[in-house]
């Protein structure tokens, strides 16, 4: 697997590729990640949950591009020693680096494309976003399957569109999450601050593409209407690629005033409770590169609906539960207007957990990617054994 950044990096990208290497060893398969060191004290190599992880030393960014000279003599070198590469998109050496491995290496390359490129505020993001995508295209042009977050992002992207043919749906993985109990919730509201009343919550990137201008331009309205509920938005908001977005949040916090707290980053052991403590979870994302939003389905698991912007594959989640509203991206008033809807209404926005996992379940994107590996490969597909099954093909004889 190749890809920019990984653990202990966090984003919707590094999240999902690193629970698809933890899934897929954990069912038996050797897997490799090469990506870069985006930090100088992160080692050149080392095992993490059954995953051997490959970082070449980065000598420059490019936006949120790292800028590696070693990284596609690596690929190369790992590709002969595996059976199938599986490339996470945007990478900006996939242009070069997947025909290279197809003709080079001999092997097959499966291509997993999180999101178009959108770089708001970069000099010469126009030629920068060109470059990405069209490194994105020629490694569809290779690719022996294209995995994307849902149908719906793939007919809206201006490079899966292109490749539909290709395209297989595979949901991003995501943290199973236990209902947490009663009182952790309200442990972790009185050690956050987070008052009492209604719970209104955002959990991820405190980064450009999040809207969260809009949730806080949308603040006024729902504490009006809502006079004892308390906006949190929980998340890194420091030390991000792209950089800090805060200068230009504080002032809005602000004028909504005290009943808006950013509660910095959470542990994932906080996460359950945070989401479970929230009345809903508000998703207001603005960009259109966008793909999914994983924090939805965490959110649902733990009986928390959302209200999150009507973008193509940022909608699947609430589209296909009916766990929460969709808001006009970039409207306050409509963010508003569903944040007290689903507050007032909860009830009938309550998610069903089980439904939830039949669907976007990991165990099922975890087949998805089993079937398109081992075609890849020209593998025999893994079989698969039930408890009972793997029982009843031990035999232990035991003899005085």
């Amino acid at each position: 697997m190749a890809l920019s950044y990984y653990a202990p990096h966090c984003s919707g990208l590094t999240n999902y590729a690193r629970r698809l290497a933890e899934g897929l060893a954990e069912r038996g398969h050797e897997i490799t990640v090469l990506t870069t060191q985006h930090a100088p004290a992160l080692p050149r190599c080392e095992q993490m949950r059954g995953v051997t992880v490959v970082r070449m030393p980065a000598v420059g960014r490019i936006s949120r591009a790292t800028l590696a000279p070693g990284f596609i003599p690596m690929a190369l070198r790992l590709a002969r020693a595996h059976d199938v590469i599986n490339l996470h998109l945007p990478l900006a050496e996939a242009g070069l680096l997947a025909p290279l491995l197809r003709r080079i290496t001999r092997r097959e390359v499966v291509a997993t494309y999180h999101c178009d490129v959108r770089l708001p505020g970069v000099r010469g993001r126009r030629l920068l976003e060109r470059s990405m995508a069209w490194a994105s295209m020629l490694a569809a042009l290779e690719a022996h399957c294209l995995m994307a977050t849902s149908r719906d992002y793939a007919e809206h992207s201006p490079v899966l569109r292109r490749f539909l043919a290709k395209v297989q749906v595979a949901y991003p993985l995501f943290d199973v999450l236990q209902p947490p109990s009663q009182e952790a919730q309200e442990e972790l509201r009185a050690a956050l601050g987070l008052g009492r009343g209604p719970l209104i919550g955002f959990l991820g990137r405190v980064a450009a593409e999040k809207g969260l201008d809009v949730l806080l331009r949308a603040a006024p309205a729902i504490l009006q209407a809502l006079p004892d509920a308390t906006i949190a938005i929980a998340g890194e908001h420091t030390a991000l690629p792209g950089g800090s977005i805060m200068d230009r949040l504080l002032p809005l916090a602000h004028a909504a005033g005290e009943r808006v707290r950013f509660t910095g980053f959470l542990p994932d052991e906080q996460k359950a409770a945070f989401l479970a403590a929230c009345d809903v979870l508000v998703l207001p994302s603005t960009n259109p590169t966008e793909a999914f939003g994983i924090v939805q389905l965490e959110a649902m698991l733990v009986g928390t609906p959302v209200v999150a912007s009507a973008l193509p594959g940022v909608r699947e989640p609430v589209r296909v539960t009916g766990a929460g509203l969709l808001a006009t991206p970039g409207d306050p008033r409509s963010l508003a207007e569903a944040v007290c809807q689903v507050v007032t209404y909860r009830p009938a926005y309550a998610p069903d957990p089980a439904a939830i996992l039949a669907h976007f379940g990991p165990e099922v994107t975890l087949d998805t990617y089993e079937r398109c590996l081992a075609s890849a490969a020209a593998l025999p597909l893994p079989t698969k054994r039930t408890a009972e099954q793997a029982r009843d093909q031990v035999t232990v004889e035991t003899r005085p």
